[in-house]
């Protein structure tokens, strides 16, 4: 959606000049909000005070407050933003109340995505979850809005279920809801899966500083994902 990378978002974010930097680190804060408000979560004693430390996280990243932390030669965004909330609660600690709803807060979405896994697992841990989560819905999503406007909407609506190898859609079921032949479903669903990983790949391109990394990042994302499935 952004042609540059996170990095290079949050090292211009305070340049006055560029007007899109700000929207586009609103729009991240808004996909990311899921993996910080699950951390959260395991390190205070409620949801609400969760909500509002999430909330006053991501207004002050927003303000850019929390930016001279990034430093993107330490590693790649996800860490990045894992040591800037844990080092914010942390500073937060001495505070009685946490930040109340309204006032001068910019506020970010927070409508929870599931329920978390309710193993014994590390906070870090459920960061981690929860943000491959959140990249893989940013990319169907952004999938699902690419075959809209292209007027096949009816064919993403069939096959989305599919996109999973261990989904039960089959593309006989598939073909009869579409008429279309089944060899025909196949070379659809290729398809869309094949500009699916571009997307995924795309998304995490955009959290790490070198272009090698993209490999390893994947791979840690997925291995994390089948575990936790």
């Amino acid at each position: 959606m952004f042609p540059i990378t996170r990095w290079t978002l949050i090292q211009q974010v305070n340049d006055e000049t560029r007007s899109d930097s700000r929207l586009a680190l609103e729009e991240l804060c808004q996909q990311y909000a899921q993996p910080v408000l699950a951390f959260v979560q395991r390190r205070v004693s409620s949801l609400q005070e969760a909500e509002d430390v999430t909330q006053e996280f991501f207004a002050q990243l927003i303000n850019g407050r929390l930016l001279s932390r990034a430093d993107p030669n330490r590693g790649t965004f996800r860490a990045f933003l894992l040591s800037a909330v844990r080092n914010f609660i942390a500073d937060s600690k001495d505070r009685q109340n946490a930040v109340k709803r309204g006032g001068q807060v910019h506020h970010v979405s927070l409508e929870p995505t599931g329920q978390l896994d309710a193993r014994e697992v590390t906070a870090e841990q459920v960061f981690e979850l929860q943000w491959v989560r959140a990249t893989l819905s940013a990319a169907l999503l952004e999938l699902e809005q690419e075959y809209r406007e292209a007027d096949k909407a009816d064919i993403f609506e069939a096959l989305k279920g599919a996109l999973d190898d261990s989904a039960q859609v089959t593309a006989r079921d598939a073909g009869r809801a579409l008429k279309m032949t089944e060899s025909a479903v196949r070379v659809c669903l290729h398809r869309m899966r094949k500009r699916l990983g571009q997307l995924i790949r795309r998304h995490i391109q955009n959290t790490v500083e070198k272009a090698e990394q993209v490999d390893d990042e994947i791979r840690n994302l997925m291995q994390l994902l089948e575990a936790n499935r």
